[in-house]
Order: structure tokens, then C-alpha cells, then sequence
């Protein structure tokens, strides 16, 4: 029941009513409601009134809000057994005549549990979580700062990142190395992969060709004799991927005190400055084929002129400054370059 704010000797009454938590709405019979508390209905462009039917007298004098609902403020609804009141704002649909809450956007229950939104909403994240609330007129439990969810991370789950090294290494205490191929077409003298040496310190690059892995670590040795004689110093450290070519290195490099480190099994991101090697030496020197228009046998050419080159351009990873230099302290020279794949006379 419900007093008229115009005369609180008029009560009205509301027959019949069935309380259904997930309907957002409160709705009644415009004619039923007319029929038991014997009044009319008037609605006007800017107004609706509720008149009754004896005296024509106005018991209810409802406004048009900005959604074109008609709304009756300063009601109060009571029981009949209790006499509990609670003030309440009705408001009636133009067209369909149904009665609603002032604020329809509250939808969520204060009794629903968290996770139970969480799912309905398709698993958004606490601070999206935070707005839904605050939209809704509900308070987000203090306690509640993240919601567990085990599809979340199933379906959410994403490999942790790689910072870049923050230590400072010095010249061969770290050697990158990996091994490309087998290439889809075999160079004109034979080779299907090649092995790749990084300095850590200069990023210098050096590779070597090779027709089968089991040659891997037999160049190896002859790297590690040529650049420690030239550079007058020992390599320490050798990180591979432990694919099955970097194997037999655990013996001989345990025999000559160097630490064989290794990266974690399937997570070739580790070993990012050597990846990253692979593909601007693969692109540039796919560059300098089709540049010089010649077959893709010719490709063992072309990477180890690209690796030439690459050593001698600045490089972001070093703030822009050249290989070459930071390893040899010395600029290169460039005025002998020539156009790979140019034509040239030999002169007998």
C-alpha cells in the first residue's frame, strides 16, 4: 500500500504482488491498478495525473523525466502488518504504462557474489570490475582487490617477458652462437646451414658455412684459436640453445675452463641477440640476391657479405655505434666497397 502525498487518508493498494529479485523493474497493471483503487488515469504531454473516479479529484500528480518516463515522487510504501514505510518514486512507461525504479541501471544485487559478476561479464579485470559497481550504485568489497579465476588463467595466460641484460661484459667474455638451416636450397658448393658467433660486449658477428651440423664444433675450435690470437684474449662464457650440434661442446669446453651456458628448452627468446642475428642477416642478404639478381643458390655468398656488412653499420642495440670500431678500436673503411653482385673484369 501507498498514501496519496495530497491526502494521507487515501491510501492505495497493491494487489497480487510477486518480488522477483533479478527483475530490475518495478511493474503493475495500469487498468488493475485503476479497477481496485477506483481512479483514472490522465496523461498529458508534460504530466500525468491520477484522479478519482467519484470526485474527479487529483490524488497523484506525476512529472516527465528526460527518458519520457511518467514519475510520481514523495510516495511512501507501507505494509498492512507492519506499517514499515519506505519511500519509493514510481514511474510510468508512456506507451506500455509500466512502472519502474528511479535508477533502472541498478542491476547487480548486493547479495550476488563478485564472481558471480565476474563471469556474467565475460572476465574483466578488477578495475573494470570497479566501474560495473560504481555505474550500478554498488559498493566494491574493500577486501575483494583481484578475482581469482581459474578460466582466466587458462585463457589469459601470457609467457613472462625478457629484459634486456643489464650487465656490462668485456671483449669474448660471452659468446653467442646458434646454428641456421637446413636451407630449403643447398648453396653451389654444397652448404645447407651456417653457424653463428656474437660477441656479447661489440655484438661483432662472425659466420662459417658448413654442409653438415656434425662440423659445428670442429669450426668452433678454429674460431676460438683465431680470435683469441688475434684479440689477445680467452673466451669465458659460450651460450647455446643445447640443441643436439651443441652437445659434444660440454666436454671440450669444460676441458679448456669455459662455462657453457645454456637457455631454457623451448624459449628461444633467451637467446634473442643471436635470433635476432639470424633474421637481418637472413633479410639483408635476400636484399643483396635479388638486388644483384642472382639464383638463391649464391646464398652462402650473400650472408657472409651481408655479416661483412652488418659489422661495419651502426646498430641500435649499441646506441648507434659501429661493431667494428667498438671491438678493434679503429673506424672501418668503406671508400673499397663495391655493389654486390656488380660486374667486374679480370685482368690477366
Amino acid at each position: 500500500m501507498f498514501e496519496s502525498p495530497f491526502d494521507s487518508r487515501v491510501l492505495f493498494k497493491l494487489n497480487h504482488l510477486l518480488h522477483v529479485p533479478s527483475v530490475t523493474k518495478i511493474l503493475f497493471s495500469v487498468s488493475q491498478f485503476a479497477k481496485d483503487n477506483f481512479v483514472f488515469f490522465e496523461f498529458h504531454s508534460d504530466k500525468c495525473l491520477v484522479k478519482s473516479q467519484g470526485s474527479n479529484k487529483v490524488l497523484l500528480h506525476g512529472g516527465v523525466g528526460p527518458d519520457g518516463l511518467y514519475s510520481f515522487h514523495n510516495i511512501h510504501l507501507f505494509s498492512q502488518s507492519n506499517h514499515r514505510q519506505s519511500p519509493y518514486m514510481f514511474s510510468v512507461a508512456s506507451p506500455s504504462f509500466s512502472a519502474t525504479l528511479n535508477h533502472v541501471n541498478k542491476v547487480v544485487s548486493d547479495n550476488t557474489s563478485v564472481h558471480l559478476w565476474h563471469t556474467r561479464l565475460g572476465h574483466p579485470n578488477s578495475h573494470i570490475m570497479h566501474l560495473v559497481f560504481k555505474y550500478c550504485n554498488l559498493s566494491f568489497p574493500n577486501k575483494v582487490d583481484h578475482v581469482f579465476c581459474q578460466s582466466c588463467c587458462a585463457g589469459k595466460s601470457h609467457r613472462l617477458p625478457s629484459h634486456d641484460s643489464k650487465f656490462v661484459y668485456s671483449p669474448l667474455e660471452l659468446i653467442f652462437t646458434d646454428l641456421c638451416g637446413p636451407a630449403h636450397i643447398t648453396s653451389h658448393i654444397g652448404f645447407k646451414y651456417y653457424v653463428t658467433f656474437v660477441d656479447a660486449f661489440s655484438r661483432y658477428t662472425w659466420i662459417f658455412p658448413i654442409k653438415t651440423k656434425n662440423e659445428t664444433l670442429s669450426v668452433f675450435q678454429t674460431f676460438k684459436q683465431v680470435i683469441e690470437l688475434q684479440l689477445n684474449c680467452k673466451i669465458k662464457q659460450v651460450q647455446s640453445d643445447w640443441g643436439g650440434e651443441f652437445r659434444p661442446f660440454t666436454n671440450y669446453l669444460a676441458h679448456h675452463g669455459i662455462f657453457h651456458r645454456l637457455i631454457c628448452p623451448h624459449a628461444h627468446h633467451q637467446n634473442g641477440v643471436i635470433e635476432h642475428k639470424h633474421r637481418h642477416i637472413i633479410e639483408l642478404g635476400l636484399t643483396l640476391l635479388h638486388q644483384a639478381s642472382l639464383p638463391m643458390y649464391f646464398w652462402d655468398y650473400a650472408f657472409t657479405n651481408a655479416v661483412y656488412l652488418i659489422n661495419r653499420l651502426r646498430i641500435v642495440s649499441l646506441q648507434f655505434v659501429v661493431s667494428f670500431s667498438v671491438l678493434f678500436h679503429k673506424y672501418p673503411d668503406y671508400h673499397f666497397l663495391k655493389t654486390f653482385g656488380c660486374s667486374c673484369f679480370p685482368l690477366l
